[in-house]
């Protein structure tokens, strides 16, 4: 039973974070599209190792705690919240635009803001799990620091 409960979680993790990706290379596709002089890849061969180290470990346990644990613990407190879906996806939704902004503006919302998306989900998904939204966190930055550089 236990393992069940982590493989399930695992699934989430990694299903959140491949559906992310998935669009999110949509959303850079039409962005490069749409905005002249805008060319953004997933990725950066260039990026200095330290950052890389930084993305996938420091940056995923303050941004969870941030834009995650936080906000919703605190909203946990009222009872209606715990038994809200549609209030729950509606505050996901509202934090990973605040996410997505607060990465480098508006367009950032259409990248980072659906990252920071499928983390709330999984969070929630996964029983209110900090650890759940970290790992994907930094499965997502492995993938953007390590993954996209090489295949891309």
């Amino acid at each position: 039973m236990k393992n069940q409960l982590f493989l399930d979680k695992a699934i989430n993790v990694f299903l959140a974070v491949g559906v992310a990706t998935f669009i999110i290379l949509i959303n850079m596709a039409i962005l490069n599209l749409l905005i002249p002089g805008w060319h953004m890849i997933p990725g950066d061969k260039n990026a200095p190792w330290q950052a890389a180290v930084r993305g996938i470990t420091a940056a995923p346990l303050l941004e969870e705690l941030i834009f995650r644990f936080i906000p919703i613990s605190l909203a946990l407190k009222f009872d209606w919240f715990k038994s809200d879906e549609k209030a729950q996806i509606l505050l996901v939704a509202l934090i990973a635009c605040a996410f997505g902004y607060m990465h480098g503006g508006t367009y950032n919302i259409a990248i980072q803001g659906v990252a920071g998306f499928a983390f709330g989900w999984v969070y929630i998904k996964n029983g209110m799990s900090y650890w759940s939204s970290v790992a994907a966190h930094a499965f997502y930055n492995f993938l953007i620091y390590f993954v996209f550089p090489v295949i891309m």
